[in-house]
């Protein structure tokens, strides 16, 4: 999880906030929906909000796979809840949706959830990190393991520990193995992290090839994953490619003053 830099709200929505509003479910048919997580989209660069896996849009064939998600949930019957800017992400759909549109190969593995499905409905303010108001996700809270699981950093301050320990298994971003009944053996995540962080190592390896050292390797890596220009997307799994790049990683974040 990384920290998310939010846009002011839009100006559509705070418009179609002045009219007669009726349910999510009706709002989702509008422009303005459309509109919303567009912004979304570009604020969280293409990831999503918790595993940050990158979020696919359908291309006309099978389903997208994100959705917008409510870091308090609209199942608390206030308003302010349902359309307020500060508490709506994009997220993944968090292995419950088959279908995906394109090369998703492994995206559909129920009844191994995470993200927003194992979340629901709980009000878990508080008790997680939210990925854009919690500013201590400027650093790097997590480390995470060649086979794809993920901790709490020993860098992670001791106020936030138990936050941060609650993220990952509240999202369940790395339970320890799939629940009974599923398709797979090792949790989706777990899986397409070990997969990314596999062929990150094949990239270095390349670049040594190639002539550079180490350092260099990791500097030109770094820049490629995390593009100055902010329109295109941060990779997948940016916090796992930020651990993995460690200073290189670091000093790129820093030139782009960002993180």
């Amino acid at each position: 999880m990384k920290y998310i830099e939010k846009s002011p709200e839009p100006e559509s929505l705070n418009e179609y906030l002045t009219g007669d509003v009726g349910t999510w479910e009706a709002f989702r048919d509008t422009g303005v929906y459309k509109e919303v997580v567009n912004q979304l989209l570009m604020d969280q660069r293409g990831i999503c909000a918790y595993c940050e896996v990158d979020l696919i849009i359908a291309d006309g064939v099978g389903y997208s796979d994100l959705r917008v998600e409510h870091f308090h949930p609209k199942s608390d019957n206030h308003p302010t809840w349902t359309f307020n800017w500060e508490n709506l992400l994009l997220t993944c759909c968090g292995g419950n949706r088959d279908y995906i549109s394109g090369d998703a190969e492994g995206r559909f593995t129920s009844p191994d959830h995470s993200c927003d499905v194992p979340k629901g409905n709980k009000v878990l303010d508080g008790v997680i990190l939210h990925p854009a108001q919690e500013e201590d996700l400027k650093t790097l809270l997590f480390k995470y393991h060649s086979d794809g699981r993920m901790e709490v950093s020993e860098t992670c301050p001791e106020s936030k520990r138990d936050q941060a320990h609650k993220t990952i298994s509240e999202l369940s971003l790395s339970p320890e193995r799939a629940k009974k009944g599923s398709k797979i053996a090792t949790p989706r995540l777990v899986r397409m992290r070990s997969a990314f962080l596999s062929g990150l190592l094949e990239q270095v390896q390349i670049l040594l090839e190639q002539g550079n050292d180490i350092d260099k390797a990791m500097e030109a890596l770094a820049e490629i994953l995390f593009p100055e220009d902010e329109a295109q997307n941060w990779t997948k799994f940016f916090s796992c490619a930020r651990w993995y790049l460690g200073p290189a990683a670091e000093k790129r974040l820093a030139d782009l003053e960002c993180a």
